[in-house]
């Protein structure tokens, strides 16, 4: 009776046709989303305390899942490229984890995705940091606020820039509501690589007001 209610909150809360997200083998028995061989890829690119913690000024705190490798890469593509937003249960549970095992306090007001460009966003339809949000939010019971942090510039992919490239095209590109003032924030993103991001996101709630900013990211590059 116990073992069919769970299997049936499991295929409630992680639906799939029963095919592995990124190998499409049958699911059989208790596994949801990834078979057990790519779960088991996927717990390789988990990131120990120490590596899954840095700082990036004026950031607070850092905090990453995975590495951006491996089965932990291919589920950021699956879910910001290829519409597949199945991955962000699994994901998000990861990040909640790695939130727990970290030194971080857990004293934040509110939660909020990095926004994208209202260009971006209608080309792609969602945004891959406010699926990852949500389920965050869900799990420390956090107000998901979307009203705080806007992206007023449109940026080209930053892919083939240089970290300092990368900062320096960074600037401006976010505006923050007075909203913000006072409040303990955790930003969410999909992928920390150098920081520019998260930096420029952490400067605008800063200059609104905003106490402190920490970040957690489902991989760190």
């Amino acid at each position: 009776m116990r073992q069919s209610l769970r299997e049936g909150l499991l295929n409630l809360l992680f639906p799939w046709d029963n095919q592995c997200c990124l190998c499409q083998r049958a699911l059989i028995g208790m596994e949801h989303i990834l078979c057990s061989c790519c779960e088991e890829e996927l717990a390789a690119c988990v990131l120990t305390l120490p590596e899954r913690v840095s700082v990036h000024a004026p950031l607070t705190l850092c905090i990453s899942a995975f590495a951006y490798d491996g089965i932990a890469r291919q589920l950021i593509h699956h879910l910001k490229y290829h519409s597949n937003g199945i991955v962000a249960p699994l994901l998000g549970l990861h990040m909640c984890q790695a939130l727990l095992t970290s030194p971080a306090p857990r004293d934040w007001d509110a939660i909020i995705p990095v926004p994208l460009h209202v260009s971006k966003l209608r080309l792609r339809g969602y945004n891959q940091a406010r699926l990852l949000a949500q389920e965050i939010a869900s799990c420390y019971r956090l107000n998901l606020r979307t009203d705080l942090l806007f992206r007023t510039k449109a940026t080209q992919s930053q892919t083939k820039r240089t970290a300092e490239e990368r900062h320096s095209a960074m600037q401006g590109v976010f505006a923050a509501s007075e909203q913000a003032a006072g409040l303990s924030i955790l930003l969410v993103d999909d992928v920390l690589t150098t920081g520019a991001t998260a930096a420029a996101c952490a400067d605008a709630l800063l200059a609104a007001g905003a106490k402190a900013v920490t970040l957690i990211t489902a991989c760190q590059a």
